[in-house]
């Protein structure tokens, strides 16, 4: 009985000993996520879907910034190039973008500013990618204009300044077709 009392002990002290270890290791965080969702439903909830080329890549003091040069948009954009940050590593569910790779991105509105990460669908692009397939063809930026002055360039507008002016000489030649009539 007495041997059954001392294995016992001896036991619980290795236990406790072995415990404590955990008990001042230090604190380790790990990204943790739920499985993104399919191109459409991540596209509703992201605030910015596209596809580009990385051109540079920054440092500073909450992670990277990422600079775009956009090929193709099917969502929240429209210029030629865009930045988005992301975490400097994968273990703060940092995305690691490489220098020259061309990527679909599907980033979020983070205090005003653009910013994606593990969590998203965001991937680099390969031929035949099924996201590109799923989401349709999208549109190519707007070269060097604003939102407003491509919106004042496209063709709807022109076409309908077309149709105003016709109306605006039709208008003037009845009236100078009536004037000449004879009462």
């Amino acid at each position: 009985m007495n041997t059954f009392k001392s294995v016992f002990s001896v036991t619980g002290i290795i236990a406790l000993v072995s415990f404590s270890f955990f008990a001042i290791a230090p604190t380790a965080y790990a990204c943790s996520c739920i499985a993104p969702g399919s191109p459409a439903e991540e596209m509703e909830r992201s605030a910015a879907v596209f596809s580009g080329k990385v051109t540079a890549i920054e440092s500073d003091s909450l992670g990277y910034k990422v600079k775009f040069e956009v090929e193709r948009i099917w969502k929240g954009l429209s210029e030629e190039s865009v930045v988005v940050s992301t975490a400097q590593d994968s273990a703060a569910c940092g995305f690691e973008f490489t220098a020259g790779q061309e990527y679909i991105v599907y980033a979020y509105d983070a205090e005003g500013s653009l910013s994606t990460g593990l969590c998203t669908r965001t991937h680099l692009l390969v031929e035949n990618d099924p996201d590109v397939s799923s989401l349709g063809e999208g549109m190519a930026p707007v070269s060097g204009e604003s939102p407003n002055e491509a919106a004042e360039n496209s063709p709807v507008r022109a076409i309908g300044l077309v149709i105003g002016v016709l109306v605006l000489l039709g208008i003037v030649y009845k009236v100078a077709t009536s004037a000449r009539r004879p009462s």
